[in-house]
């Protein structure tokens, strides 16, 4: 992909019928037929690299799937099921309390709603009309609110913090905001995970035409994740979190 082009968001896939939890780019065409027998996910984190072959489908879940890992409390009973689809593998998140996260590899256009993981943190990106009653934490209608420093508003970051409260808030300009462990627009020095700097926003053209906050990869060493919406089209070499598990999708003779 060329220096500054934008991927658009991969497009939505129907969902499977009947998930039954707990309570991005531009998909790539193969350049060769997968060897169907040969598909699997390898185990990398922290399992030592274990492989799970399967054919039509592999369901990962806590208790319940093909792909069992009862030690994580993280993992929703059903949490995630990677499925054969017209011809290619699509990740589902099967309605878990945590979300499945997948590694961007292009640049990705944000959605208000849209979860990013780095390092230790999940950060949430809130747009401009979103009010901080809809963050997390308002006052009920005719209540009296307390006097204090004046709501922010405007495109921004905000770190999701243990129970799903929200924690700091990182306001974006409207070039671009580096993140990182060291350096950049935002910092966050007590996350080891963290490269000097991680990631980038940019606000921007992009390819459909429209102006959008983008989200970037800045060479970091482990990466950067976003919470699948609906179903997401895996590419081989894709890594995909479900709990503290991660994984890698692997199809021989695809790409």
């Amino acid at each position: 992909m060329e220096t500054g082009a934008v991927a658009p968001a991969a497009a939505p896939v129907e969902p499977p019928p009947a998930p039954g939890g707990d309570e991005g780019g531009d998909t790539r065409r193969l350049e060769a037929p997968p060897d169907w027998d040969k598909v699997r996910v390898t185990h990398l984190l922290p399992s030592d690299h274990q492989i799970h072959e399967f054919m039509r489908r592999l369901r990962i879940g806590r208790d319940n799937g093909d792909l069992c890992v009862p030690g994580d409390p993280f993992l929703s009973s059903k949490h995630a099921e990677v499925r054969r689809e017209q011809g290619q593998f699509v990740l589902y998140d099967l309605g878990s309390r945590n979300g499945t996260y997948v590694q961007i590899r292009d640049p990705i256009e944000l959605q208000a709603g849209d979860e990013l993981m780095m390092g230790r943190q999940i950060l949430r990106f809130q747009q401009a009309d979103e009010s901080a009653e809809a963050v997390g934490g308002g006052t009920a209608m005719g209540a009296t609110r307390p006097l204090g420093a004046p709501q922010q508003f405007g495109p921004r970051l905000v770190r999701v913090i243990e129970g799903g409260k929200v924690g700091e808030t990182f306001l974006l300009g409207q070039g671009r905001s580096l993140i990182g462990r060291d350096e950049g627009d935002i910092c966050l020095a007590d996350d080891p995970l963290l490269s000097g700097i991680h990631a980038s926003v940019t606000f921007e053209q992009a390819t459909s035409g429209h102006y959008a906050h983008v989200v970037r990869d800045e060479n970091s060493r482990n990466g950067v994740f976003i919470k699948i919406r609906d179903g997401w089209p895996l590419k081989k070499g894709d890594k995909f979190t479900v709990g503290r598990q991660v994984f890698r999708f692997d199809a021989e003779g695809g790409e």
